[in-house]
């Protein structure tokens, strides 16, 4: 015995089509371009180079000047979309000193979280031979984008010193 399905009346394809809006189409046309904007200037590489490049944010830069590093690395839609992230997520107010490296395959927003979480590329420092701590501290600010008198004040602190098992 063969299963038969149950007779379906024939209803006119007319009835169930929609009148179209000329409003509906403008909107849908709207939401997919507001789409391929957002995919676009957030989820596209950011470097227009082929090999990495590095930033170095400074204590005194403000979100402006992150920017205006950021613009000899990034292509034209993705510093629009790291200038939109900066500007609504308050990265002005916490901006987060050391060394960045963009490389060619990081996404505009991968970048703008590594900036903003503070995740610094490590930076490879050089001990210097040295008989004085004023020289080290001299020798170490340079490395690291320190001021002389923290390093100083690190390296002259006794707690510090008895971490480390130093003396000085």
């Amino acid at each position: 015995m063969r299963f038969q399905l149950p007779h379906i009346h024939k209803v006119r394809l007319n009835s169930l089509r929609m009148k179209k809006s000329p409003y509906a189409i403008i909107i849908a046309i709207s939401v997919i371009l507001i789409l391929i904007l957002f995919y676009t200037c957030f989820f596209t590489t950011f470097s227009r180079h082929d090999e990495p490049q590095s930033i170095y944010i400074d204590a005194d830069d403000t979100a402006d000047s992150v920017l205006v590093k950021m613009d000899s690395i990034g292509r034209r839609h993705s510093l629009w979309g790291l200038a939109t992230l900066i500007r609504h997520s308050q990265y002005a107010d916490h901006i987060r000193t050391g060394h960045y490296v963009v490389s060619p395959g990081k996404l505009t927003f991968t970048i703008f979280r590594q900036i903003r979480n503070g995740a610094q590329t490590p930076v490879r420092i050089t001990i210097p031979s040295v008989r004085t701590t004023d020289r080290m501290a001299h020798a170490l600010a340079k490395q690291l984008m320190l001021g002389e008198e923290e390093v100083m004040d690190l390296l002259t602190d006794q707690p510090t010193a008895n971490r480390w098992s130093r003396t000085h």
